[in-house]
């Protein structure tokens, strides 16, 4: 004769298979972030190195107007990988958030196992530094959409000194409107 399980146990299993849908989100949505970031970054390689042979190969106004458009293209890439990264770390924050308030389940449903869990119980605003972490301010550069963000502003930095460059300014001022927009930029807000 088969036994029907009781309220709590179907509750447990639901709570279980929610936890693991929701590991397997979190998951997925890691390793596309991973994906769009090294599509960026191969990206960036390949036209560092196009842009090296059409400096060598072409004439001077040829190879800027090349590397004014693919810079460009380039930079648009960047906004879309860095806003699609920052996507994803939301959803990853909503995820961990969901696995914590299951932990805290747990915690309830089984008190003694309360020791053993090392992730927070907390159903709130998930925080790194609650497990261990140090987090500091320098550490918020450090991040995949940091990252994608500062490189960015990088190549906007490069396509700014190209189109001055052309123009009869002097050398050091060109260079200062590439630092200055670089640093404008890559300006992240914490």
């Amino acid at each position: 004769m088969e036994t029907k399980p009781s309220k709590s146990e179907l509750a447990l299993q639901v709570m279980i298979t929610e936890y693991e849908s929701l590991q397997r989100a979190r998951d997925s949505v890691l390793r596309i972030n991973e994906n769009r970031a090294n599509f960026f970054f191969t990206s960036i390689t390949i036209t560092v190195i196009f842009l090296t042979f059409v400096f060598e190969t072409m004439g001077d106004e040829m190879a800027k107007t090349i590397s004014i458009v693919l810079l460009t293209s380039l930079f648009l890439l960047g906004i879309v990988t860095f806003s699609r990264v920052i996507e994803g770390h939301i959803a990853n924050l909503i995820y961990v958030r969901g696995m914590n308030r299951i932990r805290r389940y747990f915690s309830e449903y089984a008190p003694e196992t309360l020791s053993f869990f090392i992730l927070p119980i907390t159903d709130n605003v998930p925080r790194f530094h609650s497990v261990g972490f140090n987090v500091s301010g320098l550490a918020t550069w450090f991040t995949l959409a940091s990252i994608v963000g500062i490189i960015n502003s990088a190549v906007l930095s490069a396509n700014a000194l190209i189109l001055v460059s052309g123009t009869r300014i002097s050398s050091f001022f060109v260079v200062l409107v590439s630092i200055s927009v670089f640093l404008l930029s890559s300006k992240i807000p914490n």
